[in-house]
């Protein structure tokens, strides 16, 4: 009886010469083959944008000098200039509200970064925390320029959350964690602070720095994820939950002088979509709402507190990765990929809904109009349950012909249209790929 055989995609081919064969010589074909992923690897990216406290600038990463850099670019358009450079990665930058960047440095790639504070043109650079061996997980600025982040230099087990004060320019630890939390939050003397409970299980708290007192916001059975900021004081907490129901939402958490916590109120839900992320105005007049459409992000504005909800153009890619609004709330910068594109940032007006290009990252090597984009796929399963996936066809493609299936990861993880190099040289050599979501996936 034969035994069947299972094959697993690891986005690489392996060539293996048995004793006593000679290895050939690789083909044309599969020296144009390799070629073509090389190159799909190496394409730059743009993203992580964040506008100054004037809103003059845009600051963001990028790969374009062979390693993710601290960059910045004229809010208007214009020729960006490098602020970082040096053979480690950069990422997390924020700006600083007297109009420095903080980012972190993470030697080799790996989790013990330093967090370093560096004006615009990169000069009297200074270490923000105090240990280059910890684990060091960035965070954001609070108006009044304090910036709170994690580091496990405490305990090698559990990171603690931290502050960094610019009045001493000293870190020190705000409170200890004993499994897995941090701030989402810093406003006055409340942090907004959130907790693992379980896997896939959180919860949100108001602390009081100062006393230690915790209020907690969101009391619930079951698992729940969620994540949030204050509102315009820390008598106000939005959230994006699922508290209580299947699907992601947006919604509302108050807090009375008497520290009684209200029941979350729903703002905003779909039932074709989960809500990804919100963005909210710097004066918390309103939120940007980033849903999750099946694999595909959509955009939607809400007023506060009235709820109105106005959508937004279709932007021009298929994801949207990271985002910021203006200080002054006419625009917003996204950083935008898909399946035939880099992740590249995009402004968009926010009276008109027009999106106006402000990075083009290289593909040197890449013809982007070759490239294939996935079509997505519903179907039931055996107990009438849909489930969807996407397929992606060579050119040409006669059926029947070769398909390879990709799963994600996770188990809780999610297909979506994203740029993937080893898709897109199966295609070209005229594979097909349908990647399904399964059941349990994220994003449904």
């Amino acid at each position: 009886m034969s035994t069947p055989v299972r094959f697993a995609l690891v986005g690489s081919l392996l060539l293996v010469a048995l004793p006593g064969q000679t290895k050939e010589a690789p083909s044309a074909a599969d020296a144009e083959l390799e070629a073509r992923i090389t190159a799909m690897a190496r394409m730059a990216s743009a993203s992580g944008p964040q506008y100054s406290p004037d809103g003059q600038w845009i600051a963001f990463h990028t790969n374009i000098s062979g390693v993710p850099q601290v960059w910045l670019l004229p809010a208007e358009g214009g020729y960006p200039r490098a602020v970082s450079a040096g053979p480690d990665a950069a990422s997390g930058v924020r700006w600083s509200p007297d109009g420095r960047l903080a980012y972190a440095v993470s030697p080799g790639g790996g989790y013990n970064a330093r967090l370093l504070l560096t004006t615009t043109k990169g000069t009297d650079t200074i270490a923000m925390d105090d240990d280059g061996e910890a684990n060091t997980f960035v965070g954001d600025f609070a108006d009044d320029g304090r910036y709170h982040f994690r580091s496990n230099v405490r305990n090698p087990a559990t990171p603690d959350a931290w502050i960094w004060d610019p009045k001493t320019g000293k870190a020190t630890m705000a409170f200890q964690i004993d499994g897995f939390g941090g701030i989402a939050d810093l406003q006055g003397e409340h942090a907004l602070e959130w907790e693992l409970v379980t896997r896939g299980n959180l919860n949100a708290y108001r602390r009081n720095l100062q006393t230690g007192e915790r209020i907690l916001l969101t009391p619930h059975e079951g698992n729940a994820e969620l994540f949030g900021q204050f509102g315009a004081d820390t008598s106000t907490v939005y959230l994006g939950n699922n508290l209580g129901r299947d699907n992601m939402v947006f919604g509302r958490i108050d807090i009375g002088a008497d520290g009684k916590v209200s029941a979350p109120v729903t703002l905003a839900e779909r039932e074709d979509a989960q809500l990804e992320d919100f963005l909210l105005a710097d004066d918390a007049s309103f939120a940007l709402l980033v849903w999750n459409v099946a694999g595909r992000n959509e955009i939607e504005r809400i007023s506060l507190p009235d709820g109105k909800r106005s959508p937004l153009p279709a932007a021009p890619a298929e994801l949207a990765y990271s985002a910021d609004i203006a200080p002054d709330g006419k625009h917003a910068v996204l950083s935008l990929a898909g399946s035939t594109a880099p992740a590249d940032l995009w402004q968009l007006d926010l009276a008109s809904g027009e999106y106006t290009r402000l990075t083009w990252s290289p593909h040197p090597g890449v013809d982007l109009a070759t490239l294939v984009k996935p079509e997505l796929r519903r179907y039931k399963s055996f107990d009438g349950l849909e489930l969807s996936g996407w397929l992606y066809l060579p050119k040409d493609f006669k059926a029947p012909g070769p398909v390879v299936l990709s799963f994600h990861g996770g188990p809780e993880g999610q297909e979506v249209p994203a740029f993937r190099s080893d898709y897109q040289a199966l295609l070209a050599s005229g594979i097909a790929v349908f990647a399904p979501n399964i059941r349990g996936s994220s994003g449904f």
